[in-house]
């Protein structure tokens, strides 16, 4: 009887915590766009990344500085950057990745005018892309 009762009450903490999670996760979650590249400990991610936490759950910075903003939301699993081509850069038509002002790697625009929306990402296939700062 007691080993049912107290198994029936872990049951319910258990149910609490997760419903609880849930709730507080939705409340939490920003409707903001994540903003690429930012800075977050010395290193520029232009994609989602789960640095910083135990590993399960992507986020990104809803500002170019994570650092001293602090700013973030959880990513869908859906969203990652894509480049816009064709993209004005400094004033000139791109119509695919450019080297121009990127330390030799490639980048790319997200939006479709960096000069007016300075949001980009470097031009890779898969992963997120790291540089020390």
């Amino acid at each position: 009887q007691y080993f049912m009762q107290l198994h029936f009450l872990f049951t319910q903490v258990i149910y609490t915590i997760i419903h609880l999670h849930y709730i507080l996760s939705k409340y939490m979650q920003s409707k903001e766009p994540c903003f690429f590249p930012f800075a977050y400990k010395k290193k520029l991610y232009s994609e989602c990344t789960t640095d910083g936490t135990s590993g399960w759950k992507l986020w990104c910075s809803l500002t170019a500085n994570y650092n001293t903003d602090h700013k973030w939301r959880y990513c869908e699993p859906s969203e990652t950057p894509s480049c816009i081509f064709p993209f004005i850069y400094h004033g000139k038509s791109h119509y695919s990745c450019t080297k121009v002002g990127s330390l030799n790697s490639p980048l790319c625009a997200t939006t479709a005018n960096y000069d007016k929306s300075p949001q980009w990402k470097y031009c890779v296939t898969k992963g997120l892309t790291k540089l020390h700062l």
